[in-house]
């Protein structure tokens, strides 16, 4: 393990020359190993690596379609591939791990979203679905990333602010609510 976790920080710090060794790096996801950081490495690759990530997104692993969201956030957070692959097919296919079974998975999909921010506008009618989960883990991650996307979320705030009244989520809509209303306002 210990020379796979090197070998996988090494290939991160190649970036996109190390593209040869996305199967690899995807087989190490597959395997359910989260520590190893391959996601970063896979996100260190950036545009090479989207397409092999999105369909691994359809792994029955959880572990596996939570680390491959997390490497296509870490992708689109990135300000040197804010192009078209982020709207086109990074932010849809994050936005679509929002009804995952899992929660660690939804978790780190709202994540995702609230880092991506206003370009992740696209998503705001699904999190806005995802503020009604039965789950209020679901509803507090969904208030953050409508807060991190800002004005373009403002559709959400009448539904943010029916969660005002839910003492688990209270804080994080409140909070959702402060972050769209300040950045209409910029």
């Amino acid at each position: 393990q210990y020379l796979r976790d090197r070998a996988i920080e090494a290939l991160q710090a190649i970036g996109p020359g190390a593209k040869e060794a996305i199967p690899a790096l995807l087989g190490v996801l597959e395997g359910g190993s989260s520590t190893s950081n391959a996601e970063k490495a896979l996100a260190a690759i950036g545009h090479d690596a989207i397409t092999p990530l999105i369909k691994a997104q359809n792994n029955k692993n959880a572990d596996c379609r939570r680390l491959c969201t997390t490497a296509l956030g870490l992708i689109a957070i990135d300000s040197k591939t804010k192009t078209a692959d982020t709207s086109e097919l990074i932010i849809p296919a994050i936005t679509k791990m929002l009804t995952d079974s899992s929660l660690d998975v939804v978790r780190e999909t709202c994540w995702a979203l609230e880092k991506i921010g206003a370009p992740a506008k696209d998503s705001v009618p699904e999190l806005i679905r995802a503020m009604s989960s039965k789950s209020e883990y679901i509803r507090q991650f969904s208030a953050d990333a409508l807060g991190g996307i800002g004005s373009s979320a403002k559709s959400a705030i009448p539904v943010l602010k029916q969660n005002l009244t839910d003492e688990s989520v209270r804080r994080n809509a409140r909070a959702a609510i402060k972050k769209i209303e300040l950045s209409e306002v910029e």
